[in-house]
């Protein structure tokens, strides 16, 4: 079956200020280079710290010291990663981590989607087949 790849956001109560959201990978069948986009909520704000033309992020267990870059266009609310290896990677984990700022009038109850969209996943020059999930987080 088809890797996975999807958005999951760390607990978080109306008044926190951040929330972290980690991009995970599932059944990987050894990739060397992937490029995505999330498209997030309107409402939420990246935190770009001292990131030219895109976002901070930790890189994930899989990506761990790999090269990779960020871009954003807040504009359509699409936050784009990028990231490519000479050798096949081939664990299942965490690609990467990024946080957002919250609403300052966030309420208990408020979700907020998260729609992960893998455009090119490969090995070589050949795609892989994945399935990129949506989700959502709502607010303790």
């Amino acid at each position: 079956s088809n890797a996975v790849v999807w958005a999951v956001a760390s607990p978080v109560s109306a008044g926190d200020e951040t929330v972290k959201v980690t991009v995970n990978l599932g059944n990987n069948p050894a990739f060397e280079m992937i490029g995505m986009r999330v498209m997030y909520d309107a409402a939420l704000k990246p935190v770009i710290g001292n990131v030219e033309n895109g976002f901070a992020f930790e890189d994930g267990s899989v990506t761990e010291g790999m090269l990779a870059v960020t871009s954003l266009n807040e504009e359509e609310h699409i936050a784009g990663y990028a990231m490519m290896n000479v050798t096949p990677l081939t664990a299942n984990g965490s690609l990467f981590s990024f946080e957002f700022t919250l609403p300052q009038d966030a309420q208990s109850g408020d979700s907020y989607i998260l729609q992960c969209d893998v455009a090119d996943f490969l090995i070589g020059q050949s795609q892989i087949d994945v399935t990129s999930v949506t989700t959502s987080f709502t607010l303790n």
